[in-house]
C-alpha cells in the first residue's frame, strides 16, 4: 500500500493501521511518503502529523524510515543491476529527473519506469489542464520523457474506479482482506460522494503498483510520442 502523508489527515488511514495491527495482517506493506505536502499544501497546517514515525509504530507496526531524496542510492541501484531495476514513479518525477542529470547512463541501464500521472483524457486536478503530479515539476517530467527511459505511462482513471457492484462483491467474499480493502477507503467514499456526487472511487495509487505486478491487466497498451508543456502559463504541466 503506498498513500502520501496528506492523506494521513484522514480518520481512515489510522482506523485501517488498527485493524492491520488487531487482525495480525503480516503481508500488508505501507510506503508512507513524508514529503511534508498534500494538494492543499503543507500538511502541518492543517493536521499536526509528528511524530509520524511514532504515531504508527503506537498502533503496532514495524517502522523502518529511508532517505526518499537519495539520488545516489538511485543510481548505484540502477548501475548494479543493469537491465533489471523497475522504477515506479507515484509523485513528482524530481528525484528521478535529477538522478538522470547526474547520471546519464541510467536511462540505458533501467528496465522501465512507470509513471502514475498526467490528465489523459480528462481534466486536471491541480489546474483545469494539469494533474497534480505533473504541474507541480513538468520540466522534471519532460527530463524523464526526453531521458530514452523506457516509460509506460498510466493515468489511472477511467475503468479503474471502484463501484458500488465492487464493494458488494468485496463484501460478499466475506474475507478479512476484502473486508479492510472496504473499511480502510471509508473516508475516500464519503469524500467523492460529497465533493462529487460520485458513488464509485478510484485507489489510483493502488491501481499503478497493480498495473506493475499484473501488467496483464492493463489495456490496450499503446506507443505514443509524449511531451511536457513547460512554458504556457494556462497550460503548464
Amino acid at each position: 500500500c503506498v498513500i502520501g502523508d496528506g492523506e494521513c489527515g484522514e480518520g481512515s488511514i489510522w482506523e485501517g493501521a488498527m485493524f492491520a495491527h488487531q487482525y495480525q495482517l503480516g503481508n500488508l506493506v505501507v510506503f508512507a511518503d513524508r514529503n511534508g505536502f498534500s494538494f492543499d499544501g503543507p500538511t502541518e497546517e492543517y493536521m499536526a502529523l509528528e511524530p509520524f514515525a511514532g504515531k504508527w509504530r503506537a498502533f503496532g507496526w514495524n517502522v523502518v524510515e529511508i532517505d526518499g531524496h537519495d539520488m545516489d542510492a538511485i543510481i548505484d541501484t540502477v548501475m548494479q543491476n543493469p537491465g533489471e531495476i523497475e522504477i515506479v514513479t507515484l509523485g513528482p518525477l524530481t528525484n528521478l529527473a535529477m538522478a538522470y542529470l547526474k547520471e546519464p547512463r541510467i536511462a540505458e541501464n533501467v528496465k522501465r519506469v512507470y509513471i502514475m500521472g498526467a490528465t489523459g483524457m480528462d481534466q486536471g486536478n491541480a489546474t483545469p489542464a494539469a494533474e497534480f503530479n505533473v504541474y507541480v515539476d513538468a520540466e522534471a517530467a519532460k527530463i524523464v520523457l526526453d531521458s530514452g527511459m523506457d516509460a509506460t505511462w498510466d493515468v489511472c482513471r477511467g475503468d479503474t474506479a471502484i463501484t458500488p457492484g465492487d464493494i458488494a462483491y468485496l463484501r460478499g467474499l466475506h474475507s478479512r482482506v476484502a473486508d479492510f480493502c472496504v473499511d480502510c477507503t471509508a473516508g475516500l467514499r464519503a469524500y467523492e460522494k460529497k465533493k462529487y456526487g460520485d458513488e464509485s472511487y478510484g485507489v489510483i495509487d493502488s491501481v499503478i503498483m497493480m498495473a506493475v505486478v499484473y501488467p496483464e491487466v492493463m489495456g490496450p497498451v499503446y506507443d505514443a510520442y509524449c511531451d511536457i508543456e513547460t512554458k504556457a502559463e494556462m497550460t503548464y504541466g
